[in-house]
């Protein structure tokens, strides 16, 4: 056995000392700043590792699946933690970055059952939310709901192998949801890389989401997109401090698009991201009063939501 020297630490002080001596002001921000992920598989994953590691507080998880040994190649939980909940591995994980950080993991559907109202509300107390469910049932739904709240919400995700993804960045105040994007990207007028077929040599039976190759070094690819959601997520959350603008840009677009493999037109490998603006659509349903939805998700579901977001909105007015 060996044994090392003892040393007295302060919790948190000790572990963030590079950021808290210098930049006193912005990190006092930093940690006062609520975030609530929505997927907690290698993305979401990685993204709420980054986030915890940057000084972010408090999180708010929610995923209802299980670790597996399928996912640990490219998940942040370990081979000790197979079986258990994502959102009480990524908790475990977590609070080894920072013990006094508040990490809440809900293991259940926020789109179902009784769950909805616990869902609203901290939504509603979030400064920011991020979805990756590559869902487009719950996307929509989480789209109406912070619409509502005026929440900043990054919606993320990538491809099976992890060759490119996407991410969109909707600011209320400033203009275009998620369906807007949908609305543009159903038209053709964002880039939309071309899929390739399904090559039916990859089909693992029972596992049907697991059904791409899991090429060597994919978990790499999907944290390059990772860490680069994590520092849009932080400059989304610090866009109006005064402090942090003296060190990082402000933001430039609202959809960024990751591609991570060489073209043929390109001499060398190409490393996204490519950034393009995306403006709000008078017919979107969500976000425009005159318009249709583009895509209806379950009717029963959205109305019972839409019934929720009333009753959270009337109580804030009492």
């Amino acid at each position: 056995m060996k044994f090392y020297p003892g040393k007295v630490i302060k919790i948190p002080e000790s572990f963030f000392p590079r950021v808290s001596d210098f930049f006193q002001n912005v990190f006092k921000e930093i940690q006062s700043k609520k975030v609530t992920i929505i997927g907690l598989g290698s993305l979401g994953s990685t993204i709420a590792y980054q986030l915890v590691k940057t000084g972010i507080n408090c999180l708010e998880l929610y995923d209802y699946d299980t670790l597996q040994p399928e996912n640990i190649s490219r998940h942040i939980g370990h081979i000790s933690q197979l079986g258990q909940y994502k959102t009480d591995v990524m908790k475990d994980v977590l609070k080894e970055i920072n013990p006094q950080a508040i990490i809440t993991s809900h293991s259940i559907n926020p789109f179902s059952g009784d769950y909805y109202e616990q869902f609203i509300q901290d939504i509603k107390r979030s400064d920011l939310t991020i979805v990756t469910t590559a869902n487009l049932e719950s996307e929509l739904l989480t789209n109406n709901l912070i619409t509502s709240f005026r929440i900043p919400t990054l919606f993320c995700w990538c491809s099976g192998e992890a060759d490119y993804g996407e991410i969109f960045i909707h600011l209320p105040r400033d203009g275009a949801c998620y369906e807007c994007f949908l609305i543009k990207k159903e038209k053709g007028e964002l880039y939309n890389p071309s899929k390739k077929e399904e090559d039916p040599r990859w089909r693992i039976p029972g596992r049907e989401p697991y059904n791409n190759p899991g090429i060597p070094g994919i978990s790499i690819d999907i944290d390059f997109l990772g860490l680069f959601v994590s520092r849009l997520a932080l400059q989304v959350l610090m866009r109006d401090s005064k402090h942090f603008s003296e060190y990082y840009p402000e933001l430039k677009g609202n959809y960024y698009y990751w591609d991570n493999r060489e073209q043929e037109e390109d001499t060398v490998m190409s490393f996204g991201p490519f950034s393009q603006p995306i403006e709000r659509v008078d017919t979107c349903s969500t976000c425009s009063e005159s318009g249709r939805r583009l895509v209806t998700p379950i009717k029963k579901e959205r109305d019972e939501l839409n019934r929720l977001i009333k009753k959270a909105l009337n109580r804030e007015v009492e």
